[in-house]
């Protein structure tokens, strides 16, 4: 094999290396945060340091190419396979504005900055830099486990607020936990107790069931009511 036929190999592997990159950039951006951003792309594969990406946010440079790595051409093969793998999975596109970072308050109000992204200020150029693609249902499988997330949360924290938590060791006498031993408590007051504990636990356990902020329950005063009751 030639010189030429060397090098033409070596640029297919480099080629498809890259191609594995982008790929994989845009595939971990969608399942950390259920998006993927070209800019955030370029950092990712290593185009674009990321102190001069946040330069740019901030209004130090110029257009984001300027502060890129590599050449217009290789910047316009990574846009072409961010594309070619949204569409191949599916993705939605979706326009997002970027503005500048750090803009102080004028008249009592932030005046908004568009950045721009090309040398050329094309707007196709700019409109692709600035097009977001979407997962939605890696979305909504992060919204769902954000709520799930905060429902065993709040009812870890309800538990901490329970003055005791009862325990029986006998059929005719029962123990409390509250920073050492303590005495026997009555059969109706821990009855009462376990009864208001599990209802707490059933509508925690319905809210997470449905997978969404339907009904909102002010979990402070529920323990508070559960431990007036328990000790009256």
């Amino acid at each position: 094999m030639d010189t030429a036929g060397v090098i033409r190999m070596e640029d297919k592997v480099k080629e498809s290396e890259l191609i594995g990159k982008v790929h994989s950039a845009v595939y971990h951006q969608c399942q950390k945060r259920g998006y993927a951003a070209p800019a955030d792309v370029l950092v990712d594969v290593g185009v674009l340091p990321k102190q001069k990406y946040e330069d740019w946010r901030f209004g130090k440079v110029r257009y984001l190419e300027a502060v890129c790595t590599c050449n217009l051409k290789k910047l316009s093969f990574i846009m072409k396979q961010i594309r070619s793998y949204a569409k191949k999975s599916n993705l939605k596109p979706s326009f997002c504005c970027y503005k500048r970072w750090g803009v102080k308050k004028r008249h009592g109000h932030k005046p908004v900055i568009p950045l721009r992204f090309s040398k050329s200020g094309n707007l196709e150029i700019e409109k692709a830099y600035a097009t977001h693609y979407v997962d939605s249902g890696r979305i909504e499988q992060l919204k769902k486990e954000k709520i799930e997330k905060a429902a065993v949360t709040d009812l870890e924290e309800i538990s901490d607020k329970m003055p005791y938590m009862p325990e029986m060791k006998s059929s005719d006498s029962r123990s409390v936990k509250w920073g050492g031993k303590m005495g026997k408590e009555p059969d109706k007051k821990y009855e009462t107790m376990k009864k208001i504990k599990d209802a707490l636990e059933d509508i925690l356990c319905s809210y997470q069931g449905r997978g969404h902020q339907s009904v909102y329950v002010d979990l402070d005063s529920l323990a508070f009511f559960a431990s007036l009751i328990a000790y009256r």
